[in-house]
């Protein structure tokens, strides 16, 4: 009896071969149906929880599902002979499947290959690149395999038509073909005749249909159990079309709501903006094209430098026989549109709202720039424009004094340059305590100014606030990798969006509220397909048993 693992071209190979396959797939019943339709036999746990992640990818397990996903394979490894396995996690280290201890619970002869061994692999035993034996146990760990499957498959090939020649013309010495128009379904009669075509210059193609043909197998109808499962999981169209309407219904009831709650007559208009932004900036993200999600990421922290990144992420992927790009045209409607406002604001035009709709367009125009490849650079331009507008409005606005104005150029200065961290995780002794602490004490800084709530109370919480948060944000940040970071950055960058919403609407401010919204939407797209594409969860640890699918494929 042999066995081996792996899934879909092993499986079907292994049947060819007249294997008797299993596979393990915890993601969901659909996989395991496509597993059983290539003829293979699924393995299962007694344990009934779904491993469907969002967009299709697994998720990291309970304790309970993965001790039972153990005990499975450790039963599978003392019967089988050959273990395929290749799980991995983007930009972590591959989760550990088989120990130490199922391989030698292998019998002598055993072979295993290794294919995620380039990021340490799933089998314990393994050496990345070295192909040895371990208590009689072949290990194949190959980081290149890609490269030997060439010569591989001419060598099959090859073999494949010499066999069939053979086949065809068995005396070694004298090639002739037999053909016979009379033959049964599947014999080699049959075959030969099917891939002739001419015969002493007659066409005979295409052959003649062959007999004895097996019939289909019968469709086999559901039994009543199952049928009666299927009819309760599935939805009514009365009880779908009321949950839309409840929906609706909550959701018009909520605007109403909002609107006879307003504090201010300017708060519905806000409302109104941030919705219309929060929608465009949906929509507009979704369209990007996933090489582009990078530089989208960077024009959103567009202030800190990121157009500058943004460039040399589209530069990348220019090629030489691209034509020439004028980009340097794009300082025309900035000229215009800043300058204008520069004139205006001389002569006394309080054109500012107008100044923050051209901002709040060029900022949706730049995320809409940056759909496709052929409008990228568009939409660098446009941000930027967006940008530098943005600012200019709003210090027209606030005619702020010297000192105002140095204390903003300052914070921006520090904000740029805060990024110095080592990109490997800074993990604190009693770190979680130590931020449960930072937090609580952070929230109770609001009672001392309940007690007096005096000017100088109030300055005092709030400046012990900010400390404590800088301190716990960096505490929080510092036990981050850096392969996980551009999620984190994905995500703050969504916060700040939010909080920037809220200050346009303290403000009154139409241009905060929608840059905020389209911020905050991107900033919150971006970090869910990070997540999806990553097989990661904010919520999950480092990755350990993610539970990525193994099959195991068994020959009698």
């Amino acid at each position: 009896m042999k066995r081996s693992s792996e899934s879909g071209q092993f499986i079907k190979v292994g049947k060819l071969m007249g294997d008797l396959c299993e596979t393990w797939e915890q993601r969901s019943a659909a996989a395991l149906e496509q597993f059983k339709s290539l003829g293979a036999e699924p393995l299962e746990v007694n344990i009934k929880e779904s491993g469907e992640g969002t967009g299709g990818y697994a998720k990291v397990m309970s304790k309970e599902f993965i001790d039972a996903e153990m005990k499975l394979f450790a039963k599978q490894c003392g019967e089988v002979d050959i273990i395929i396995s290749t799980a991995l996690i983007p930009g972590k280290k591959a989760p550990l499947l088989i120990t130490k201890e199922m391989v030698e619970s292998m019998k002598d002869g055993s072979v295993v290959v290794d294919l995620a061994s380039e990021t340490g692999g799933n089998i314990e035993t393994t050496k990345p690149g070295e192909l040895y034996i371990h208590k009689g146990v072949t290990h194949i760990g190959y980081m290149d395999l890609p490269s030997r499957l060439a010569t591989q498959s001419s060598t099959l090939y090859s073999n494949n038509i010499t066999k069939l020649l053979k086949a065809v013309s068995p005396d070694p010495e004298n090639f002739y073909l037999d053909l016979k128009d009379e033959y049964n379904y599947g014999t080699m009669d049959h075959v030969v005749r099917g891939t002739v075509v001419m015969k002493d210059g007659k066409l005979i193609f295409p052959a003649p249909p062959p007999q004895h043909i097996p019939g289909s197998t019968p469709v086999q109808s559901k039994k009543e159990p199952e049928l009666e499962i299927e009819r309760k999981e599935t939805v009514s169209p009365f009880i779908k079309t009321m949950n839309t309407s409840a929906i609706c219904t909550g959701g018009l009831t909520s605007l109403m709501a909002l609107g006879i709650s307003a504090p201010t007559v300017a708060f519905p208009q806000m409302v109104t903006i941030f919705g219309l932004a929060g929608i465009v900036g949906y929509h507009t993200v979704w369209r990007v094209t996933p090489a582009l999600h990078s530089p989208l990421m960077s024009v959103t922290n567009a202030i800190s430098g990121g157009f500058l990144v943004t460039k040399k992420m589209l530069d990348m992927f220019k090629r030489p026989t691209d034509p020439p790009e004028y980009n340097y045209l794009y300082l025309l409607p900035g000229m215009a549109f800043v300058g204008g406002y520069a004139v205006a604001l001389t002569n006394n035009y309080p054109i500012e709202q107008m100044m923050y709709l051209g901002s709040g367009l060029c900022c949706v125009g730049a995320l809409a720039g940056l759909s496709t490849q052929n409008t990228a650079r568009l939409g660098n331009a446009l941000g930027m424009i967006g940008v530098a507008g943005g600012i200019a409005a709003t210090l027209g606005g606030l005619k702020p004094s010297p000192e105002l104005l140095a204390q903003m150029s300052g914070a921006m200065a520090v904000g740029g340059t805060l990024g110095v961290l080592n990109s490997a995780p800074f993990l604190l002794p009693g770190r979680h305590f130590l931020n449960a602490s930072l937090l609580a004490v952070s929230a109770g800084a609001i009672v001392p100014y309940l007690i007096d709530p005096s000017y100088a109370t109030g300055i005092v919480c709030l400046g012990s606030v900010s400390a404590l948060s800088v301190v716990m944000g960096v505490t929080l940040t510092a036990a981050i990798g850096g392969a996980d970071m551009p999620v984190v950055i994905t995500v703050l960058n969504s916060y700040s969006g939010w909080a920037l919403c809220a200050e346009g609407f303290l403000l009154n401010n139409n241009l905060l509220t929608i840059v905020g919204a389209l911020i905050g939407s991107s900033g919150a797209i971006l970090s869910y397909i990070m997540c999806v594409v990553s097989n990661a969860f904010l919520r999950s640890g480092d990755g350990k048993n993610s539970g990525l699918s193994q099959a195991v494929i068994k020959d009698s």
